[in-house]
């Protein structure tokens, strides 16, 4: 066994995946997350566990090597033996079901930055510290490019120009440790992660599809590349 890694919102559709990396990889994956109950797994992965449960009534998960709660991590800090640490937790920003204003905004940022507070505060309390500490962020912290050619890196500067770009930055603030905790940390740019079992891309009865079968709107692909919302000024 390689160690064990602590993965924050390791029930999503991100986090999932890599739980699934990490054990192919030898690690032990361990959730952290709002409930003690196990994750879904298998064909009924994408769907939350009180749901699966009741779809499946024989189901039970045995993807995961462990889960422990927001409130278990506080008080008893990081389990013995944790060698990293990944966040992939975050409140969708595609949920179709949503409407965007104050409301999202706040959870949007307290599943993000409040998340990756709390994890830099329980490696800090820590005897023994983690290798790294490996966070997800968003692409959106960079601002338009006029072209192709022009790009962005690591260097180029951003997380001013709108909401979405600071909240990536306050995102990633979160992550700081104490100069003295030799923990690496790391986050990671992403745009907007696709894949057949993501909520978003396969839910059956998404706003779209009742308009696609009352004829009000083209037929829904399956899961497009793109999103007829306004996106977050």
């Amino acid at each position: 066994m390689a160690g064990l890694v602590l993965v924050a919102g390791g029930s999503g559709f991100v986090g999932r995946a890599v739980c699934r990396a990490l054990e192919r990889g030898g690690y032990r994956a361990v959730i952290v997350s709002r409930s003690s109950a196990p994750a879904p797994s298998g064909p009924l992965a994408w769907l939350p566990a009180s749901l699966a449960s009741l779809l499946s009534p024989g189901w039970s998960s045995t993807s995961w090597s462990g889960r422990v709660t927001w409130e278990q991590l506080e008080t008893s800090g990081l389990p013995a033996g944790t060698v990293g640490v990944v966040n992939c937790s975050g409140q969708n920003v595609l949920d179709p079901l949503r409407r965007w204003g104050e409301k999202l905004q706040g959870e949007l940022y307290s599943s993000r930055v409040g998340t990756n507070q709390r994890l830099a505060q329980a490696i800090a309390r820590t005897s023994t510290p983690p290798l790294a500490f490996i966070s997800m962020s968003g692409a959106a912290y960079y601002p338009p490019c006029s072209s192709v050619e022009e790009g962005s890196s690591e260097t180029s500067g951003g997380g001013e120009h709108n909401w979405m770009a600071r909240l990536s930055k306050d995102w990633e603030a979160a992550t700081a440790l104490p100069p003295s905790v030799p923990t690496r940390t790391i986050q990671l740019r992403s745009g907007v992660v696709l894949g057949g079992r993501a909520a978003w891309c396969s839910r059956p009865s998404s706003p779209s599809t009742w308009a696609w079968a009352a004829g009000w709107a083209p037929a829904p692909s399956t899961c497009p590349g793109y999103t007829s919302r306004t996106w977050p000024p």
